[in-house]
């Protein structure tokens, strides 16, 4: 078959139904740190963890998604001295739980053992964007996107060093690239900051060796966005207002942010809301919101793809396995969805695209602007429960046709 006529017949399924998931299997083989174990020839099903799987190694990894929000300063600043200090505890925690799970079956449990391999990601990451009034592809936001996940990085290694220096490194690390002094980051090529010292950090792994062999992953996290009020993993807001379906019935709000920035300014009242929640979560075309708050609550669907494409690559090198990766396109076509798979492929990225979303979540309902059943409607402030999300386990097949 025609590589031109199978991708015609991914873009038609890709437009039916948002699948297949896209990977790049040279850029995960090329920057793996278990690439002295094998090839890797699947992923999980989100298209975030990668790792080495056979006949007799199920590859398995504990994960933990922590929720940026909550590191925010009331002076508009990031706590990064607390992620990094968290991150390290969620490490602790997730090796942990490799010794403490009960595996279904015993090739689960050698590959657990024998890699220890754990995944930590984050989520809300566009609430932080919006909360610092950043739009979400502009140089402040991908400055800060890049201090974010090397701070989880470089505390997620030191984290496991210090594991390593008190316990033991993983069964499989002689060999690793880690081992021979090449971590992600050096497979990327890539410059670190001056914020950590990663030559030490190398020199400190080399004498100590790592607890786990793959350690950040970024996930999709819809489930746990609901629970913590944050929105999905690194993704925009598809829409700037987020539908809960309850006990049969669509509850809406507006994103807290949004309504936090109209209250700032003075604006926010029941008519702008009712505009909102007409123009179904589009502020474009409200004239009433200022023109920056504008750039800065774009919706998924109205940003330029191939600028997500780069934030992705830009935290890319801080990330061990891969990211789900989700892509808004209006309106999709082959030679339009060919042009972002290069452009991610040519970036390095792992996985092309998880999800490419093409219509919008949510859609516009009838209400009258007199009704008093709608202008009661105020977004609740959700309280946090913590700062770190669930902690689950997955699974990852090691079919090589998967």
């Amino acid at each position: 078959m025609p590589a031109r006529v199978l991708w015609g017949l991914i873009t038609d399924a890709i437009r039916d139904s948002g699948y297949p998931f896209i990977m790049f299997s040279d850029n995960v083989n090329a920057r793996n740190n278990q690439m002295h174990l094998g090839l890797v020839k699947a992923s999980s099903p989100s298209a975030d963890l990668v790792q080495f799987s056979s006949t007799v190694d199920t590859a398995v990894s504990p994960l933990a998604s922590i929720c940026l929000p909550r590191y925010l300063r009331v002076d508009g600043t990031v706590d990064y001295d607390e992620l990094h200090r968290v991150t390290k505890l969620v490490v602790r925690s997730l090796d942990r739980i490799i010794d403490v799970t009960n595996y279904p079956t015993t090739d689960a449990a050698v590959s657990a053992y024998r890699t220890r391999s754990i995944a930590i990601g984050c989520q809300g990451l566009a609430d932080v964007f919006s909360t610092l009034e950043f739009p979400f592809t502009s140089d402040r936001a991908r400055a800060l996107n890049k201090r974010i996940f090397e701070t989880i990085y470089h505390g997620a290694l030191e984290g496991s060093s210090e594991l390593a220096d008190s316990i033991n490194s993983y069964d499989a690390w002689v060999g690793s690239p880690a081992e021979r002094g090449a971590l992600q980051v050096d497979m990327w090529h890539a410059d670190t900051s001056d914020h950590y010292d990663f030559d030490a950090l190398r020199e400190r792994i080399r004498r100590t060796g790592l607890r786990n062999s793959v350690i950040t992953a970024q996930t999709s996290t819809p489930s746990t966005a609901h629970l913590f009020s944050t929105s999905n993993g690194i993704d925009p807001y598809p829409s700037n207002i987020i539908q809960f379906p309850i006990l049969g019935c669509d509850t809406k709000e507006i994103v807290r942010p949004l309504v936090d920035a109209l209250h700032k300014r003075g604006l926010w009242n029941e008519q702008l809301r009712n505009a909102i929640l007409a123009s179904n979560g589009s502020v474009q075309s409200i004239s009433a919101i200022p023109d920056d708050l504008k750039l800065v609550f774009l919706t998924a669907y109205e940003l330029d793809q191939r600028d997500v494409i780069s934030l992705a690559a830009d935290r890319a090198p801080f990330i061990d396995q891969s990211q789900s990766l989700t892509l808004f396109v209006p309106a999709i076509t082959s030679d339009l969805l060919m042009d972002l798979q290069l452009l991610a492929w040519r970036s390095g990225l792992k996985t092309g695209a998880y999800y490419v979303q093409s219509n919008l979540p949510t859609t516009p309902f009838p209400f009258a602007v007199n009704n008093p059943s709608t202008t009661s409607f105020l977004p609740p402030a959700v309280q946090p429960v913590s700062s770190v999300s669930s902690v689950h386990a997955t699974s990852l097949s090691h079919n090589p046709d998967a």
